[in-house]
């Protein structure tokens, strides 16, 4: 749920800085308020959520300079579903990020609501004063979907003889058209903190470019083919900068690494694409081309499943930092 929230937020903020972005030769047109409507199926997930905003206008020519809420409350959205329609609630909750809103976060949620893949989706959004924004999505099949191949350990071996390369593979069966697959790698540790062992995610990057001094990290974008490979010594660096400034090695203890795989639909995936989103917080560039799929608006409404594996790292790599075995 986490993650489908930070994806919700991240194409809010594209969408409306988009649609209150300049005209060329002209820093500021008339105002013409678009409807943004971002509704993204999980469908690992029996809840479900949907935002509904409007674009705005400033005194200025900075859109970030805006600090009222764009939210839209009070909007009747519904989800056909086979036979079933799945009316949303609108509710509020914290607002974590207060930078720029201090209000509560809107959004519209339902639960129980887990489609199945390769299922047509329909949603419709009729505001209170009578718009209406409408969509529909296909959702990816998970049944045809098949992950685990390559490499099986950290660090990858032939033999005695270390490869260059760790290899992630992954085989979709059926109509994958149009789908775009991100790939993600993490190892999973633990820190000795004030007597708690306390868990902590490290991504691993495809691989590093130095520029001078400093090392980059370079992580995948979402991909068409089935395929991503890690650079052994990138894993390495990755081990390295865990305890990186912290001579007490032994408070940390490893336990695995893990593979997580998104597969985007057809909407995500041309979104995404149009974005130029990249895997290290999927950071918008607000130049980016329009997309949308919504009929009376703006916005997305799509649908992704995701996929973890777990790689087992040796015990003797593990040592070799000085770390402890899980």
């Amino acid at each position: 749920m986490r993650m489908k929230i930070f994806f919700t937020v991240i194409l809010i903020t594209g969408l409306v800085l988009i649609s209150c972005k300049e005209e060329p030769f002209s820093p500021k047109t008339d105002f013409v308020e678009r409807l943004i409507l971002t509704c993204l199926i999980d469908c690992e997930s029996d809840f479900q959520s949907a935002t509904l905003t409007s674009s705005y206008t400033v005194d200025g020519f900075n859109p970030l300079e805006n600090a009222l809420d764009p939210s839209i409350e009070g909007a009747d959205i519904r989800i056909w579903y086979e036979d079933t329609v799945y009316t949303l609630r609108d509710t509020t909750t914290t607002r974590e990020d207060t930078s720029r809103y201090f209000s509560p976060e809107k959004f519209y949620y339902v639960k129980s609501f887990r489609p199945q893949g390769n299922k047509l989706l329909e949603i419709e959004a009729v505001l209170p004063d009578g718009r209406k924004l409408v969509s529909s999505t296909i959702t990816p099949s998970p049944q045809s979907f098949f992950f685990g191949d390559g490499d099986q350990i950290i660090p990858p071996s032939n033999g005695a003889l270390i490869l260059n390369d760790f290899n992630v593979y992954w085989t979709f069966i059926g109509d994958g058209e149009g789908l775009l697959f991100v790939p993600r790698l993490f190892i999973i540790y633990t820190k000795l903190e004030n007597g708690v062992q306390i868990e902590y995610t490290k991504e691993v990057p495809q691989d590093y470019i130095q520029q001078g001094e400093e090392f980059l990290p370079l992580f995948p974008v979402g991909t068409k083919r089935n395929l991503v490979k890690y650079k052994t010594s990138a894993i390495d660096r990755v081990m390295t900068e865990i305890s990186e400034g912290d001579p007490n090695k032994q408070n940390y203890t490893i336990k695995y690494a893990l593979i997580q795989l998104f597969v985007l639909d057809k909407n995500l995936s041309a979104y995404y694409g149009a974005l130029q989103l990249v895997s290290d917080g999927f950071s918008v560039k607000v130049d980016a081309s329009e997309y949308t799929n919504i009929e009376g608006g703006r916005g997305v409404f799509g649908s992704f499943l995701q996929r973890t594996y777990e790689i087992y790292i040796l015990d003797d790599y593990i040592l070799s930092f000085g770390y402890k075995i899980f």
